[in-house]
C-alpha cells in the first residue's frame, strides 16, 4: 500500500524533473510514511512513498525488470500473488523480492496487457516500458484504489490524489460548476471527472496507454448478468459461504497484523467473525461511537465478547471545527456524506496499533442490502416510468403526475439516487418533509441551473432503470466507487492505515450479482443468504439487525458545535461569491435551521464545497 505519482514532461529538464516529483511524494507521504523512492529517465518521472505491508525488508518501490527496460510502481495488494509467482517461476522467471507487486511487472513481460485479467486484488499501477515507450495506468475492477491525472500539451501528470496533482499548479484552482451541480443534485460526483478543472480520475475497471503522445482508455472489466437459476437456494447458501470465506481467506495475507473495523452491524460483524476464525493470532477491533440513541457501539461491544477479540473502543462527544478542514484536505472531493467524520476518527483510533484493517463496505451492493432495493422490486413498473421522465428532462412533469404509488419509492428515490423530484430548484437528495423547505429557499441562481442543465441531466439518464439490475449497476458504478470506497481510502490513509474489503474481491462479486434476486430479498428481509450464512457466526440479535447506516450527528455539528464558523463559511465562501446560491436564500435558511434540523443535510454539502474551495485555492496560492 503506497502512493504513487508520475509526471511526462514534453520540455524536459531532469532537475526540474527531480524537483516536482519529490515535491508531489511529499505532498502524499501520509500514504507511505515508511519510504520513498524515485525514477527519472528522459522526460519521465515515476514514484511512490510506501506503506510496508508485504515482504517489509526488500519490497521496495519502484521496481524494475532485469535490464531495467520495464519500470514498475503500485499502490494497493495482489491476494493471488502466490500463485502468479509460482506460475512465473515455473516459465523460468526468477524474482528479486517477496512482495506481491513483482507479479505485475514479470506477468506484463510474460503476457503483456492481459496480465490484467489474472490479478486478484486492489490496485492502482504505472508500468513504464522503455521499449515500447509506453506508459500504462491501471485501476482495479471496483474502483478501490484511487487514480487521478491531467492532462495538457506541455504536462501528463498522475497521482493517488488530487493534491499531488495541484500542488504543481501555479495558477488558483478552478471548480467546474456542471460537477458543482452533480455533487450537490446526487450525494457523490459519479462521473470520470472531479470537482477541479482539468483533472479527472481514470475510472474503475479500466486502463489507460499513454504512447507517442495519445491517451487510449479502456475497459477491461464490467459486471456481466449470466444467472442460470438452478432452483436450489441451499446451494446458493453453501457456495455462497465457501468463496466469502475465501475472499477473506486472501484478504489475510500479510506481513504485519491484521485488525477490524466493527460497527456492530451484520456487515463488519461477519467479516470480523470469518477473519477471527481464519486467524491464529487474537484480533484487534475496533469501534467509535456518539452520545446519541442510535450509536451502534453496543452492539460492537456484544459482537467483541462473542468472537473474543481486543476490543478498541472510543465515544466521541464534542468536535472541533478544525477536524472538519482535515478531513476535508484528505477528501478532496466533497462528497454528501457525514460519515467521513467517523471514519476518519475510526482510522486514527486503529491506527495507533494496526496497519492494516479488513471493513464491511461493499455487502449493501452486493447483498441487496438497501431498502430501495426491496422497494424497486415490488414498484418497478412505477419506478421505471419515474426514472424515464426524469432522463427525459421532465421533472416538473413528474411533480405533476400521480406516479408516486408509495411515498416510500419516491423517498427510496429520493434519498439514494439523489434525482430531484419536484421543481428544478428541488436539488439535494432529501426526506419528504424537506422539499417544501428546499423549494422554499431556491439557493440556486437561475443563470447557473441554465448553464449545468445538460450535464446535470446527462448525470440523471445514466441509470436507465428497465430492471433490478440496473438499479445495482447504479450503486456499483456510482455510489460505491465514488462515495464509499474513496471515503474509506481517503480516511484510512490520511493515517497511514490501508483498509481491505473482502465484500468486493472480485470473484466474490461476479458470483453475488448473478444469485437470482428472490434468494437476495423479498418484501420483508434484505440480505437473505447473507442473514442465513450469518447465524453461524453470530447471535441472532446481530444476525437479524436491520440494514443502518454509518450515522453521523451532522445536526449538532451544525446547529451547536460549528454553528458560527459553519454560516461564516457558507455566507461568504465561493459558492456565494460566483453567485451560484443565492445570498438571500442562505441567510434564510440558516435561520430557519433552529426550526427544522433536517437543514443541517442542507447545509452539510454547501460547507464541504466552499472548505474544499478555500484548502485548495490556500495550496495553490502557499
Amino acid at each position: 500500500m503506497c502512493g504513487i505519482a508520475g509526471i511526462i514532461k514534453q520540455k524536459p529538464q531532469e532537475s526540474a524533473l527531480r524537483y516536482e516529483i519529490n515535491k508531489v511524494l511529499r505532498t502524499i507521504k501520509h500514504r507511505g510514511p515508511d519510504d520513498m523512492g524515485i525514477y527519472v529517465k528522459n522526460n519521465l518521472a515515476i514514484g511512490m512513498t510506501r506503506l510496508s505491508i508485504i515482504d517489509l525488508e526488500n519490497g521496495k518501490q519502484p521496481i524494475s525488470s532485469s535490464d531495467n527496460s520495464i519500470v514498475l510502481v503500485c499502490n494497493g495488494e495482489i491476494y493471488n500473488y502466490r500463485e502468479l509467482k509460482e506460475k512465473l517461476i515455473s516459465k523460468g522467471y526468477v524474482f528479486k523480492t517477496n512482495s506481491d507487486v513483482e507479479v505485475i511487472l514479470h506477468g506484463y513481460l510474460e503476457y503483456g496487457l492481459e496480465i490484467i485479467h489474472q490479478l486478484r486484488g486492489m490496485f492502482a499501477f504505472c508500468l513504464w516500458d522503455s521499449n515500447k515507450n509506453r506508459i500504462w495506468l491501471a485501476r482495479d475492477r471496483l474502483g478501490i484504489k484511487p487514480l487521478y491525472y491531467s492532462s495538457n500539451q506541455d504536462n501528463f501528470i498522475f497521482c493517488s490524489e488530487i493534491k499531488g496533482i495541484t500542488c504543481l499548479q501555479e495558477k488558483s484552482i478552478a471548480l467546474k460548476n456542471s460537477q458543482i451541480r452533480i455533487a450537490l443534485s446526487k450525494r457523490y460526483n459519479d462521473s470520470d471527472s472531479t470537482i477541479f478543472k482539468g483533472i479527472k480520475k481514470v475510472p474503475p475497471g479500466s486502463y489507460f496507454l499513454v504512447e507517442n503522445n495519445n491517451i487510449t482508455e479502456k475497459r477491461y472489466w464490467s459486471l456481466k448478468n449470466s444467472t442460470k437459476d438452478i432452483h436450489n437456494i441451499d446451494e446458493y447458501i453453501e457456495n455462497y459461504h465457501e468463496k466469502l470465506k475465501d475472499s477473506v481467506r486472501s484478504h489475510l495475507v500479510s506481513d504485519v497484523p491484521i485488525g477490524s473495523f466493527l460497527s456492530g452491524g451484520l456487515d463488519s460483524s461477519m467479516i470480523t467473525a470469518i477473519s477471527s476464525q481464519i486467524m491464529t493470532d487474537e484480533m484487534q477491533t475496533y469501534t467509535i461511537g456518539f452520545n446519541t440513541e442510535n450509536s451502534e457501539h453496543k452492539y460492537a461491544r456484544k459482537v467483541s465478547s462473542d468472537l473474543g477479540t481486543d476490543h478498541n473502543e472510543e465515544i466521541i462527544d464534542g468536535i472541533d471545527f478544525s477536524l472538519f478542514r482535515d478531513v476535508m484536505f484528505h477528501l478532496e472531493e466533497p462528497i454528501n456524506d457525514p460519515a467521513v467524520i467517523p471514519t476518519f476518527l475510526l482510522s486514527k483510533i486503529a491506527a495507533k496499533k494496526s496497519k492494516v484493517v479488513l471493513t464491511g463496505e461493499g455487502s449493501d451492493e452486493v447483498n441487496g442490502g438497501y431498502n430501495k432495493y426491496r422497494l424497486y422490486q415490488e414498484n418497478q413498473t412505477a419506478i421505471g416510468s419515474i426514472l424515464n421522465l426524469l432522463s427525459n428532462k421532465s421533472l416538473m412533469a413528474f411533480s405533476q403526475q400521480s406516479v408516486f404509488y408509495d411515498n416510500k419509492v419516491a423517498n427510496s428515490l429520493r434519498r439514494n439516487l439523489g434525482y430531484s423530484l419536484g421543481a428544478r430548484q428541488s436539488y439535494l437528495f432529501s426526506d419528504s418533509n424537506m422539499i417544501s423547505a428546499i423549494n422554499a429557499f431556491d439557493l440556486l441562481n437561475e443563470e447557473f441551473l441554465e448553464q449545468t442543465d445538460k450535464d446535470y441531466y446527462k448525470s440523471l439518464s445514466a441509470t436507465k432503470g428497465e430492471n433490478l439490475d440496473d438499479y445495482f449497476m447504479h450503486d456499483f458504478n456510482g455510489f460505491l466507487a465514488n462515495d464509499l470506497l474513496l471515503k474509506v481510502d481517503k480516511m484510512t490513509m490520511a493515517h497511514s492505515l490501508e483498509a481491505r474489503v473482502p465484500f468486493l474481491d472480485h470473484l466474490f462479486v461476479e458470483y453475488s450479482f448473478n444469485i437470482p434476486h428472490k434468494y437476495k430479498l423479498d418484501s420483508k428481509n434484505s440480505k437473505k443468504i447473507l442473514r442465513s450464512v450469518s447465524h453461524k457466526y453470530l447471535r441472532d440479535e446481530i444476525a437479524n439487525r436491520p440494514q443502518h447506516g454509518f450515522l453521523a450527528p451532522v445536526d449538532k455539528w451544525l446547529i451547536n458545535d460549528w454553528r458560527e464558523e459553519v454560516k461564516e463559511l457558507v455566507m461568504d465562501g465561493y459558492l456565494t461569491k460566483e453567485k451560484i446560491l443565492k445570498e438571500e436564500s442562505v441567510i434564510t435558511l440558516f435561520n430557519s435551521l433552529d426550526k427544522n434540523k433536517g437543514i443541517a443535510n442542507v447545509i452539510w454539502p454547501l460547507a464541504m464545497i466552499n472548505i474544499t474551495h478555500d484548502i485548495f485555492s490556500n495550496q495553490v496560492s502557499g
